[in-house]
Formats: structure tokens, C-alpha cells, sequence
């Protein structure tokens, strides 16, 4: 079974929650989490997400978007901006396009091995977004507002792992249609 879910990243409550065959992937059952979005949100999503299908579809809802893309995600560089994001774009069926602004920074990650010494590793992370203007919604700021997304990730464990009965507990349901 595939569960996917809407949560929010402050106090952890789930809005909404879709669930089907493993075989369904994660962006068909995230279009039926769509009719919980409202103008104004800000919907946060990890790099499996990005498509151009699925981003119109949630935009359309009036809510803001935070995705990180992967990379191998092409972005073009359509328009720098003067706080160093860029303007960018999804390309579309029939030559339509959606504007992005796309946020680039590196997380540097120090860690101590066992014998004292610390080692460096550093990772490129890349986020679209619907919010335009770098004064409304400063680069740094989604960039935090986006690390913040990793805290919900606590709910999915409990669902995943606890609610269940721990990693060896067997669900006997066996089916989509008997857990529903």
C-alpha cells in the first residue's frame, strides 16, 4: 500500500491523506490531495513531485508552491534576478510554459567520525516556486521555510512504522480495499 499525505509542518496535523495500491505512484495519488490546497497555502514537496502536469494542477488551486526539483531537472535561466534567484519556466504540452522562480544554495554538512576527525560533505539543493518577487518572499527565508518541511516527515514515521506496530507487524488487511 502507497499512503500519501498533506501535513502541516508547525504543528504536524494531517489535512488530508490518499492511500492505494503500491503500484500507484506518488504523483497520481498527490492530484487527489489537491482538493484540500487553499489560496494562500504554501505547499511544500520533495523532489519526486516536480512535473509539469502536477505543478499547474496544484498552482491552479491559489496556493503557493516550495518543490525541490532533482538534478537532472533542466531549468533555463530565463531572467537572473538581483537577489541572485532566477526566473525559469516548465515547459508544457503545446508549447506552454509556466514561469518559476528557481532558489540554489549549498547545505554543508560537518560531521566527527569516531576517532575525532571531521569531515565536510556539502549538497546542491534546488526549489521552484510560484512566489516571483524576491521582495515579498526573500531567497534565505523559503530557503529555511523549506528545511522546515523535513519536520513533518516525523508524522509519516509514526504512520509508517508506530501506528502499525512496528517495523516486523504485518497489516492484515493485505489490500487497499480492505484498509479502506
Amino acid at each position: 500500500m502507497r499512503l500519501l499525505a498533506l501535513v502541516e509542518c508547525g504543528t504536524k496535523a494531517m489535512i488530508g491523506a490518499v492511500f492505494d495500491s503500491f503500484a500507484v505512484g506518488e504523483r497520481t495519488l498527490a492530484h487527489r490531495l489537491l482538493v484540500h490546497l487553499r489560496a494562500g497555502m504554501l505547499l511544500m514537496a520533495n523532489r519526486s513531485f516536480p512535473a509539469y502536469g502536477l505543478w499547474r494542477a496544484a498552482a491552479d488551486t491559489g496556493a503557493h508552491l516550495l518543490w525541490r526539483v532533482s538534478d537532472s531537472f533542466t531549468l533555463p535561466v530565463d531572467r537572473v534576478l538581483a537577489d541572485g534567484t532566477y526566473l525559469s519556466h516548465l515547459n508544457g504540452p503545446r508549447g506552454q510554459r509556466i514561469t518559476v522562480r528557481v532558489i540554489e544554495y549549498t547545505v554543508v554538512t560537518a560531521t566527527l567520525d569516531e576517532d575525532g576527525v571531521s569531515t565536510e560533505s556539502s549538497e546542491l539543493f534546488c526549489l521552484l516556486t510560484t512566489l516571483l518577487d524576491p521582495q515579498a518572499a526573500p531567497a534565505q527565508e523559503l530557503a529555511e521555510l523549506y528545511t522546515a518541511r523535513w519536520t513533518s516527515e516525523t508524522i509519516f514515521k509514526h504512520i509508517k512504522i508506530e501506528q502499525r506496530g512496528g517495523r516486523t507487524a504485518t497489516l492484515r488487511s493485505m489490500s487497499p480495499a480492505m484498509v479502506e
